[in-house]
């Protein structure tokens, strides 16, 4: 029996020992950058070099960037965004990371661990933006896959409109104010070409003022040099 425990305890040690903590930290910035870490309530202003641990706030000023190193991955944190970073470790050759956008916009370049693979998250209070090595922007509520693939899904799950969108390379996506479900490419697409309507009375205002009745006469007057 108390072998068999050691040996469960080995196996456990092992276990831990393979799941690594990657690192992250700022490769640049411009401007006004500041970190919270864990267990603080105060801001800290941060430097290039500056590591960024695990449930680390970063947020950045007006016409402030960042540009953060996420493993293998890089993530540039654009101006009067607050991020956060929930989990950065490395597990049998797969990097396992996940982020929080609170507000903002970020650029992300997913890339994966030579000879391993990555799962890459990010979060809003919107949506989820889910990725196995890609290039894309986001910011709460609208998401533009420049390389790959994005999985995209409301943060509300467990309903009909709750299931997630394959959004692919020259794509893009966002949460639908209404109803809160994600929008197909084509829909996304097809909303952003279509103009708001107007109520009834104020689209026939402003269809009665934009083409006057009756005749127009337009006087052009040439002038020689």
């Amino acid at each position: 029996m108390k072998r068999l425990v050691v040996l469960f305890l080995f196996l456990e040690g092992l276990s831990c020992l393979s799941a690594q903590n990657q690192q992250a930290f700022i490769r640049e910035m411009t401007g006004t950058v500041e970190l919270k870490v864990p267990g603080s309530a105060d801001w800290i202003p941060g430097k290039k070099g500056s590591r960024v641990l695990p449930n680390t706030v970063i947020s950045t000023g007006f016409r402030s960037t960042a540009l953060l190193a996420v493993g293998d991955s890089t993530i540039a944190v654009q101006p009067l965004t607050r991020l956060s970073l929930e989990e950065l470790i490395k597990q049998a050759g797969t990097e396992r990371a996940s982020l929080n956008l609170h507000t903002g916009r970020i650029r992300a370049q997913v890339a994966p661990p030579a000879a391993g693979s990555i799962e890459f998250s990010v979060r809003s209070p919107m949506a989820t933006a889910s990725v196995r090595g890609t290039a894309f922007n986001f910011d709460t509520l609208n998401l533009e896959v420049r390389k790959g693939a994005v999985s995209f899904a409301p943060a509300i799950q467990g309903t009909a409109s709750s299931r997630p969108v394959l959004v692919r390379a020259g794509e893009s996506s966002r949460i639908d104010a209404d109803s809160g479900r994600v929008l197909s490419p084509q829909a996304a697409a097809e909303t952003s070409r279509t103009p708001p309507a107007l109520p009834g009375r104020e689209a026939a205002a402003a269809l009665k003022t934009a083409v006057p009745q009756g005749s127009l006469a337009v006087q052009v007057t040439l002038e020689s040099e």
